[in-house]
């Protein structure tokens, strides 16, 4: 070994902005003391405070000597250490990486436009120069990725009423959906299916959801609401078959007790109201149904509230209590940076009426599209219903996906009834980053990661569209904060603790050398 001899004490890496400890650990191999002078002369890293120090060390022992550096710069830097005891040197050189805070910050938009259109992230934290990234997604529909649910549905499972309704209606909407969007798909045998659901007949009154069962309310509503959507779709369905249905509604809503043994009150408010809208389908003067259940709005559930809001449209309800309904759903929205949906707060998830976040979320937006004025964030809704889906690309359940089917297709017609025939150009400032084409129906995502070299406190992104279509865009600018961000909680926490072999703590002041 050495005489005099120099070993690390060093990190290999620190972030920009970090202040810390570095140096060696002197040792002593001769059979006398040394009183050994330690000298730092560090590349690409700042010294702060004393350039050397001496230890005095006794034969065979050893000691470690920090100095204070601070990370003022990016890049690769050195430490080097020399060491002087009487006759006896030694050296160290060890390498330091400066990096950037491995913690990125985001913001991100998204939205959609018929025309040209300038869209601005405002960055909410100061950003380091040359840490930017702009990733921006462009695509001609808000329906991309939608291409597995439009599989074929005659061998979905099947348990029951309910899986058959919603066997119907996912192959309605998939059947137009298909259509409209150029994909060749097997034509459903609608009308054998709906001879089938209608054998699920109890008497001359409801429907049940077992053949033998009792007639049961929401399936009743949901069959008479799938036999109008069948009928107007061209499928033909018996009055008899619908008569059925409706003469167990009129009962139900003149007589909801007799149903109530089994059924929670708030259940029985989301049942009385579906009824309702079910019933306004057709001929039906309810008027008085609907402003009963209106003047104790706040005690219905959200999906309640949003039968009681269509039901209220087809039956002529004044315009001030429309009002009230849309507002309530309004509000009731959960919006985030791109997406927005809706969710009862208030309400526990009903095992009768086969509630979920994907169903409220469908209906709520398949509501409010029918307002006057439109949803103008429509498109936001639809992002989180088609990111809401599983791994399989559908919504979980016959339920669930017949729901967001009907809803996706009627935002389709409304909102992309023109074949995409367009251009669009992307530019942030004068440079171009993006120029895609749209040329007929596709559900294609265009996307461009783009460097932002300077800090800046808000970013523009120039969008122009030449031609017939909508264009649907996502923008995320990840960056690197110019100064440390306070700790957060990220949802996992590291604890350390250090004892001795007996359990014992340690002292306050550890002495570098010894052994505990």
């Amino acid at each position: 070994a050495k005489p005099l001899l120099l070993q690390p004490s060093a990190p290999d890496f620190a972030r920009l902005g970090d202040d810390f400890q570095a140096g060696v650990v002197v040792r002593n191999n001769t059979s006398n003391p040394l009183s050994v002078k330690v000298t730092a002369n560090p590349e690409g890293v700042k010294l702060e405070g004393e350039t050397s120090k001496t230890v005095d060390l006794a034969a065979g022992k050893e000691q470690e000597v920090l100095f204070h550096f601070q990370a003022d710069k990016l890049g690769d830097a050195k430490f080097n250490f020399q060491a002087q005891g009487g006759e006896f040197s030694d050296g160290l050189t060890l390498p330091l990486k400066l990096q950037q805070s491995v913690i990125l910050e985001h913001v991100s938009t998204s939205g959609s436009t018929a025309e040209s259109a300038a869209v601005e992230m405002v960055v909410p934290s100061p950003m380091s120069a040359g840490t930017g990234i702009l990733r921006l997604m462009l695509s001609s529909s808000a329906l991309v990725g939608l291409e597995g649910p439009l599989k074929e549905l005659a061998d979905s499972s099947l348990y029951g009423l309910e899986s058959r309704l919603s066997r119907i209606r996912a192959g309605l909407s998939a059947r137009e959906l298909s259509k409209a969007l150029d994909q060749a798909r097997k034509e459903d045998p609608l009308q054998a299916w709906v001879e089938e659901a209608a054998s699920f007949a109890v008497g001359e009154k409801g429907y049940t959801c077992y053949e033998g069962g009792k007639a049961d309310p929401y399936l009743t509503a949901y069959a008479l609401e799938t036999f109008y959507l069948a009928r107007k779709a061209g499928v033909t369905v018996e009055n008899g078959t619908i008569d059925k249905a409706r003469a167990f509604l009129k009962d139900f809503l003149n007589n909801p007790p007799e149903h109530a043994k089994y059924i929670q009150p708030a259940e029985m408010r989301t049942l009385r109201c579906y009824a309702l809208y079910a019933l306004s389908l057709g001929e039906f003067d309810g008027l008085s149904y609907f402003n009963n259940l209106q003047r104790s709005r706040l005690d219905i559930p959200l999906e309640g509230r949003v039968y009681l809001l269509m039901a209220g449209r087809k039956m002529g309800a004044s315009q001030t209590d429309l009002s009230l309904l849309q507002q309530d759903l309004v509000n009731a929205g959960k919006v985030e940076a791109n997406t927005i949906y809706f969710q009862d707060a208030n309400e526990k998830k009903s095992y009768w009426t086969f509630s979920s976040d994907n169903k409220l979320t469908a209906l709520a937006l398949s509501a409010l599209m029918d307002s006057p004025k439109g949803y103008p964030q429509a498109s936001k809704v639809v992002t989180w219903l088609m990111e809401a889906r599983t791994p399989e690309g559908d919504w979980g359940d016959s339920h669930n996906n017949a729901r967001v089917m009907e809803t996706l297709y009627k935002y389709f017609s409304s909102q992309e009834k023109d074949r995409p025939n367009f251009e669009a150009t992307a530019f942030v400032g004068k440079e171009q980053v993006q120029k895609v084409s749209f040329l007929g129906r596709d559900l294609k995502v265009e996307q461009s990661i783009t460097p932002i070299a300077t800090a800046v406190e808000r970013l523009a992104v120039g969008l122009k569209k030449v031609g017939a279509g909508r264009l649907y865009y996502e923008m995320r600018l990840s960056y690197v904060a110019a100064k440390e961000p306070p700790a957060r909680d990220e949802g996992l926490a590291v604890l350390k603790k250090i004892s001795t072999v007996k359990g014992d703590s340690f002292p306050a002041a550890l002495k570098a050398g010894d052994t505990y």
